[in-house]
C-alpha cells in the first residue's frame, strides 16, 4: 500500500498522502520496516502515517501515535529519514513557519553559470588551489534574490562554477548543475535553470523567479 502511495505521490505536485492504522501494535515493526526500506523509496516520497487505538471501554478515549517520513523541521529543514515524534518539542518542531526559519549561518553551496542579465559572473580568483566566484550585483538578477534570502534565513553562501552546463543527461549520467545537486557537490543551483521533464525527476524546482519570453514571428495576413 505504501509502495502504491509512493507512485501517486510521485506523478503528482504538491501531494502530501496521509496513511491511517487501526492496530498500535504494529508501531515497532512500522518504523524498522521503513528504516530498512527507506533507500527504496523516491527520494521526493513523503508521508504521514497515523496509528489509532480507539479504547472498547470508552469511544471518547484514543490513543493516537504519528510517524512522518522525511518531514519539514524547524521550519526549514526537511528531515532525510523517519520521523517519530513523542515529546511536546518533537511535535514543536514540525509546527514552527518557514518564516522563523534560521539557517544559523549555515553554508549553502549553489551551483551557478554564466548568463546575463540573471547571473554575471565577473571574476574568479585561485586560492589554495580552489576557484572563488564571485558576481556583479548589478547584473545578477539572482544574485540579489539570494542576497534578500539570505538575510532574512540567516544563511551564508558559496558559488561553484557549473562550466556553462545546465544539466544534460549523457550516458546515464547527469552533467552540469543537476549532476552537481544529484551528487550532493552543491545544495541546490540558480542562474536560470530550465525547467524539463526529465530534470524534474531527478530535482526539485521552485516556483518560477525569471520568465523568458520565446515566441514565433510570422507575416502579418495580407
Amino acid at each position: 500500500m505504501i509502495r502504491s502511495l509512493e507512485y501517486v505521490h510521485v506523478q503528482c505536485i504538491d501531494c502530501y498522502p496521509l496513511i491511517i492504522l487501526i492496530h498500535p501494535q504494529l508501531l515497532q515493526q512500522l518504523i524498522k520496516w521503513l528504516i530498512d526500506s527507506f533507500d527504496l523509496f523516491d527520494q521526493r516520497f513523503r508521508f504521514t502515517i497515523v496509528l489509532n487505538d480507539y479504547s472498547l471501554d470508552n469511544d471518547d478515549q484514543n490513543d493516537q501515535q504519528v510517524i512522518h517520513v522525511r518531514p519539514i523541521l524547524d521550519g526549514c529543514y526537511l528531515l532525510n529519514n523517519v520521523y517519530h515524534p513523542q515529546t511536546v518539542n518533537d511535535f514543536n518542531r514540525m509546527k514552527i513557519s518557514f518564516r522563523k526559519c534560521n539557517f544559523n549561518q549555515t553554508l549553502i553551496k549553489i551551483a551557478v553559470n554564466n548568463v546575463i542579465p540573471i547571473c554575471s559572473i565577473k571574476k574568479q580568483q585561485q586560492i589554495n588551489g580552489n576557484g572563488t566566484i564571485d558576481m556583479d550585483l548589478n547584473h545578477s538578477l539572482d544574485l540579489r534574490l539570494l542576497k534578500i534570502l539570505a538575510k532574512r534565513w540567516n544563511f551564508s553562501y558559496q558559488f561553484i562554477d557549473s562550466q556553462q552546463d545546465w544539466g544534460t543527461f549523457e550516458n546515464n549520467i547527469w552533467t552540469g548543475s543537476i549532476g552537481l545537486i544529484k551528487n550532493k557537490t552543491v545544495d541546490m543551483g540558480m542562474c536560470g535553470i530550465s525547467h524539463t521533464y526529465s530534470r524534474s525527476l531527478i530535482v526539485d524546482f521552485s516556483f518560477f523567479t525569471f520568465i523568458d519570453s520565446i515566441g514565433f514571428l510570422t507575416k502579418f495576413p495580407e
